[in-house]
């Protein structure tokens, strides 16, 4: 009789496991928020002295973006928000004039190559005396974009990077960070 009841047990359990995957896909779908990148060519920023050529004693700024980090919740009318964050680093260079500065980075939500929505941030930096290096992270951004019927926004990318002028970014071109 102990040797019946194991395969009934077995048979039970099976049924159980498969009724919850019934149940499991007739509940609300899990909304798949979109990857987060930063552009390789706007990653970091090297900022020169004005009018200095450009060599590292004439190096005024240096900054690096991290990846975007975010969340994402349906926002209804077939809408997503998706919430993105940036940090970054900066340090001051042998060529800084001031202690101030402001720089401008860009988060954008693409869908294959095409841009959804962008935003350019302007952020002061003042660094403290005594101070040559800051941590910092941005205020958070909010996008809404459509979302797909089976909540997977893995069609979309969160894009972030440094606003460069077209000297800087032929400067990073010719110079990729590691």
């Amino acid at each position: 009789m102990p040797r019946l009841r194991l395969p009934l047990l077995a048979a039970a359990a099976a049924l159980a496991l498969l009724s919850g995957c019934a149940r499991a896909t007739s509940g609300p779908t899990t909304l798949v928020c979109p990857g987060a990148a930063v552009l390789a060519t706007a990653a970091h920023l090297a900022r020169f002295r004005a009018g200095a050529a450009e060599d590292v004693r004439d190096l005024a700024l240096t900054a690096r973006l991290h990846p975007p980090t975010g969340s994402c919740t349906p926002a209804g009318h077939g809408l997503m928000r998706v919430k993105a964050s940036i940090s970054l680093t900066a340090a001051l260079g042998p060529g800084a004039t001031s202690r101030a500065a402001t720089i401008a980075y860009f988060v954008a939500v693409t869908r294959g190559n095409t841009i959804l929505s962008k935003s350019v941030v302007a952020l002061p930096l003042t660094f403290p005396p005594g101070v040559d290096r800051l941590a910092v992270t941005g205020r958070p951004l909010v996008f809404e974009v459509p979302l797909p019927a089976s909540g997977s926004a893995a069609a979309y990318q969160v894009l972030a990077g440094f606003q460069l002028t077209p000297a800087e970014l032929a400067y990073n071109r010719a110079h990729p960070a590691p």
